[in-house]
């Protein structure tokens, strides 16, 4: 069904099915994919944060992952909290206050607001894995948001196998 429905998207779309999140999660990306990675500073940790990402025109299809710290093995409290902190960041990104009831974990969720390019839309979805958290997410200006392929690369986040 995946096949049948990627053929049809533009000859700009190049799909493949890449492993990320240390091999946890598959996703489609619509070209060959970028990895980046950096530190982020919570809550007194120094967290790592991968990002793989893919640019098709003006749009960005991504992936970001961060494994927990050792001392976060077993602190729920800390792994949430750092979950609201990276779903709070995506509405400011835009330049937009986050909601007083943020998105629920593993919900899908869109965002507008400006971006460096003006009026942006930003879809995205952020869970929990028992060794990390995980981000997918498309951008793009708001009158080139490809939605199809956003569909396409959210339905197709999940478990590795």
């Amino acid at each position: 069904m995946v096949c049948m429905t990627l053929m049809g998207c533009s000859p700009e779309y190049n799909w493949r099915v890449t492993a990320v999140a240390d091999g946890s999660v598959t996703a489609i990306f619509p070209d060959k994919p970028e990895v980046a990675q950096r530190s982020l500073d919570f809550s007194g940790h120094s967290i790592q944060f991968f990002l793989t990402a893919a640019h098709v025109d003006d749009a960005v299809f991504a992936v970001g992952y961060a494994p927990w710290p050792d001392e976060w093995a077993h602190d729920d409290q800390a792994r949430h909290d750092l979950a609201k902190a990276i779903i709070r960041s995506l509405y400011q990104n835009l330049g937009v206050a986050p909601p007083n009831v943020l998105p629920a974990l593993g919900k899908r969720f869109t965002v507008e607001g400006k971006s460096q390019k003006g009026a942006a839309r930003l879809e995205a979805k952020v869970w929990l894995l028992p060794h990390g958290l995980v981000e997918g997410l498309v951008t793009a200006p708001v009158r080139a948001y490809p939605k199809p392929e956003a569909d396409e690369f959210f339905g197709s986040l999940g478990a590795a196998r």
